[in-house]
């Protein structure tokens, strides 16, 4: 059931990438060098992201687990790396890779689709998913389901008093749904 959710709600973008993977793969023999090196690139973008949400942090034990998972991802990526320089000799493969980053690949959330703030806005576009109006109702609606949700981080020791605070203030002075 939640797998065909799943594909109900996939983009027509993820629909194509699917089908011309599985086209891509039946065609050429250099496909491993697209799927070694777009492996590589996740990797690398993920450790990256880790080093620095790790030097951004004020909590020691965060700080410790995100190092810890960037080193997982270093080791991660230095196997598609080096996968995908062996397999990048030949020049077709090179040059189908190059396509295929250059017109498929979007950096983590480079895929982000925000919601629509209105319910008229939402069946304009078509988006399926429930609008931000329809979602907290109101500003008031918006902040009290950030403030929720940070006091159970707090609860539950994901989130530190004063990051909580900052999030709920931040959401407080934004203007997510306009009175």
């Amino acid at each position: 059931m939640r797998m065909a959710e799943i594909q109900k709600e996939a983009s027509w973008r993820d629909w194509i990438e699917n089908i011309g993977s599985s086209l891509i793969c039946q065609i050429s023999r250099h496909f491993h060098a697209v799927y070694l090196t777009w492996g590589a690139i996740s990797e690398l973008t993920t450790l990256e992201g880790y080093g620095i949400l790790a030097t951004r942090t004020r909590h020691p034990m965060l700080a410790g687990l995100l190092r810890r998972l960037a080193k997982d991802e270093r080791r991660h990526f230095s196997f598609y790396y080096n996968m995908a320089r062996e397999h990048l000799m030949p020049r077709a493969a090179q040059r189908l890779t190059t396509g295929v980053i250059k017109y498929f690949w979007l950096p983590v959330g480079g895929g982000y689709v925000p919601f629509a703030k209105t319910k008229a806005e939402r069946l304009t576009s078509g988006d399926p998913r429930p609008s931000l109006e329809e979602r907290y109702g109101n500003q008031e609606g918006y902040v009290a389901a950030v403030r929720a949700a940070a006091e159970k981080g707090v609860r539950a020791r994901f989130l530190l008093r004063e990051d909580a605070d900052r999030i709920i203030q931040q959401a407080i002075a934004s203007n997510v749904l306009p009175q």
